[in-house]
């Protein structure tokens, strides 16, 4: 099933900016560990709010998750860093 998002304001398709789709997706890249809930799901960043650092992704089963980037560089390893960050 080939799915069309309508993206509402402040959020935006990141396909209209390469260049700043490849900055978050290796930022995303940065912040997931193993123990990450993302970890081995190949998060694909796909949308950005310019509201908050949220970013929605296509994870490889075919599902979604909004993720909050920290922007902090570093492995989010553990459940405690998660909720803290």
């Amino acid at each position: 099933m080939n799915q069309t998002i309508k993206w509402i304001e402040p959020w935006w398709n990141l396909a209209e900016s390469e260049q700043v789709k490849v900055g978050i997706q290796k930022e995303l890249g940065c912040e997931i560990g193993q123990l990450h809930p993302l970890w081995g799901l190949k998060p694909i960043v796909i949308g950005k709010s310019d509201a908050s650092d949220d970013v929605v992704v296509k994870l490889c089963d075919g599902t979604f998750a909004c993720v909050h980037l920290t922007w902090s560089g570093k492995l989010i390893n553990s459940l405690a860093n998660i909720l803290s960050a």
